[in-house]
């Protein structure tokens, strides 16, 4: 397992455009994707919070580190350690905001991204 490998998590993305609905004479919200994925998830350093807009930076704030297609608005959630030990970032669900691609000594591509917690989800 690679430090890349340490925990898992769901990808939710919206899977095809929106339509226009004859019944209702509205536009329907698109489908969505998801796809699990590994990663590192960890709590963002104030480093990496800079790096969001300004009204974003008092949100609970996560830096994911992947080998998995990360894109910007993803959806992150269902974050569970492998080794089968409880993640405080369980039960929360997480908006993509910043999203760099990086490389290394290896050729394989990888993403580190900066998500903060969706509204409304209370105090845990």
């Amino acid at each position: 397992m690679s430090v890349f490998e340490s925990q898992s998590f769901d990808i939710t993305r919206p899977g095809g455009a929106s339509a226009f609905s004859a019944a209702s004479g509205r536009m329907t919200k698109p489908s969505t994707v998801t796809t699990p994925a590994t990663g590192n998830v960890q709590p963002a350093s104030g480093k990496d919070i800079d790096r969001l807009p300004e009204g974003l930076r008092t949100h609970e704030t996560i830096l994911i580190m992947s080998t998995s297609e990360i894109i910007p608005n993803d959806i992150i959630s269902a974050i569970a350690n492998l080794d089968g030990s409880t993640s405080s970032f369980a039960n929360k669900t997480f908006k993509i905001n910043h999203l760099d691609g990086f490389g290394g000594h290896v050729s394989v591509g990888r993403y580190e991204a900066i998500a903060t917690r969706e509204p409304g989800q209370g105090n845990t």
